[in-house]
């Protein structure tokens, strides 16, 4: 049988220089764009289930806030995701003054706008040497 090897644009990125934990992602997927898209809303919700609750907070509230936001999550970047990013951490907790889940789509988002910004330049570099041809 022959393989193809084609490029889909995946990308791998350690969490916190872990080799063992490595997150493969096609940041230069429009998809995962409109897939965010469609859970910011439901991020925002949980966001302010968290600080509408956080005086009386209970460790089952935590847990199941660190629930949704990982289902989200892998929605975003795909099965496991959440589970290679934060491991056991519930990932509401805080950290920089942050829930930890912010504080990876801080980190990831810009990446993932650059990348993309990155493949169209690629794309009509490449098409331009298709289309400068045209009426020659």
């Amino acid at each position: 049988m022959r393989n193809l090897n084609i490029d889909k644009g995946i990308k791998e990125y350690s969490i916190n220089g872990d080799t063992g934990k490595i997150l493969r992602v096609n940041t230069s997927d429009i998809g995962i764009i409109a897939r965010f898209e469609k859970t910011e809303s439901e991020l925002m919700k949980i966001a302010d289930k968290y600080s509408s609750v956080e005086e009386n907070i209970t460790i089952n509230t935590l847990t199941e806030l660190d629930e949704e936001v990982k289902k989200q999550i892998d929605y975003i970047f795909g099965d496991g995701a959440s589970n290679i990013i934060f491991g056991d951490t519930n990932c509401v907790s805080l950290a920089g003054g942050q829930p930890i889940f912010m504080n990876f789509l801080d980190a990831i988002l810009p990446t993932i706008k650059s990348d993309i910004i990155d493949e169209q330049k690629k794309s009509k570099k490449k098409i331009s040497k298709y289309t400068s041809q045209v009426g020659k």
